[in-house]
């Protein structure tokens, strides 16, 4: 398993602490997305560098840092990303670009997307390189 934790913190990013696994595992079944995204919640509940926001799974303890959870990105009435019902039936959104913009992976292949000013592109990065790119660029 790829150390996450090691990685934010070298990119002098913020995380909150894990949820339990059975939450993780609830939010795996209902969103459908990778190990990879698992194993990423399994260290931490979202992370905060700059302008990239890996969403954190909604806990009820803390409200006001999971408010702008997965749970609520993925979900088309309270989204606040430009994605619709059909894209969210092969995609799950996992991350927030400059406030703006989201970051999405595949449920068929695991393959993470972004979006810009010209749409979706699709990346053939792993999550940790994702993390670091992004980390740096935006």
């Amino acid at each position: 398993m790829k150390n996450y934790k090691k990685l934010i913190e070298s990119l002098n990013g913020k995380i909150l602490a894990p949820q339990s696994t059975a939450i993780i595992e609830k939010a795996k079944e209902k969103l459908n997305f990778s190990e990879e995204i698992k194993d990423f919640f399994m260290q931490t509940n979202g992370m905060y560098h700059e302008q990239l926001r890996v969403l954190p799974l909604f806990d009820k303890s803390n409200p006001k840092l999971t408010w702008d959870s997965i749970e609520r990105a993925n979900d088309i009435t309270t989204t606040k990303f430009n994605v619709d019902e059909n894209l969210l039936k092969d995609f799950a959104v996992f991350a927030e670009l400059e406030g703006l913009t989201c970051a999405m992976v595949s449920k068929e292949d695991g393959k993470i997307w972004y979006e810009d000013s010209e749409g979706f592109h699709r990346t053939k990065l792993s999550l940790e390189d994702f993390i670091a790119n992004a980390s740096k660029c935006l």
